[in-house]
């Protein structure tokens, strides 16, 4: 069975999540206070993208989910970053 392919809708919602996951993060890195560097605006870019783009995920559990909807998780996990999303798996982990 070939996997499915993406449909014109759901390769701008892939891209949309991106971007707004890399806005999201570097707004939390100039909110942040830190020293902003080039190192750390493309770090914090790429991991917020790629963190927005994973909320596309959902159409495998939700396949009807409207892109608002995702575009919504995206930010939220964006905005999570790395360390929310592990600290969550870690309090969850252990109830």
């Amino acid at each position: 069975m070939a996997p499915k392919e993406f449909t014109q809708p759901e390769a701008q919602t892939f891209i949309a999540t991106f971007v707004a996951g890399v806005i999201t993060g570097m707004a939390a890195l100039l909110r942040s206070g830190d020293k902003v560097t080039w190192r750390s605006a493309l770090a914090r870019s790429l991991t917020s993208g790629m963190l927005g783009a994973s909320a596309s995920g959902v159409w495998v559990i939700y396949p009807s989910a409207p892109p608002v909807a995702i575009l919504g998780i995206s930010c939220a996990l964006a905005s999570l970053g790395t360390d929310g999303i592990q600290m969550l798996v870690k309090n969850y982990s252990h109830k």
